[in-house]
């Protein structure tokens, strides 16, 4: 019987180490510097998502004065990038619950034609 070097039942850290590193990476994506947020294009021109942090603490994601915060740097966003020059139309929101002071507010949208 063949025993590999790191033993019988053990797994080799620095394989581990790689692969999440690797995986990491994937799910990573630009954000903003100073906001946090992060706005991204899918293939189709019309549509877009766009994500922002919500604090639980005084910014939660059901604050309405902190939910027209994130909808206005939406918005700059948007012309910032120029894009949806005749406005838009907001077709979901995710709050993803995330362990930590913040949660992530996703919003997909389209333009308007």
């Amino acid at each position: 019987m063949r025993r590999d070097r790191w033993g019988e039942g053990s797994y080799n850290p620095t394989l581990f180490f790689a692969i999440a590193c690797m995986m990491l990476a994937a799910c990573a994506a630009p954000r903003d510097e100073k906001t946090g947020r992060q706005a991204r294009q899918p293939p189709a021109a019309e549509t877009f998502t766009f994500s922002a942090h919500a604090e639980r603490l005084g910014h939660d994601a059901d604050d309405p004065r902190a939910e027209k915060d994130r909808l206005n740097t939406l918005e700059q966003h948007l012309r910032a990038n120029q894009m949806c020059p005749k406005g838009y139309a907001l077709t979901s929101r995710h709050v993803i619950i995330q362990i930590g002071e913040k949660d992530q507010i996703d919003y997909v949208g389209r333009c308007t034609t």
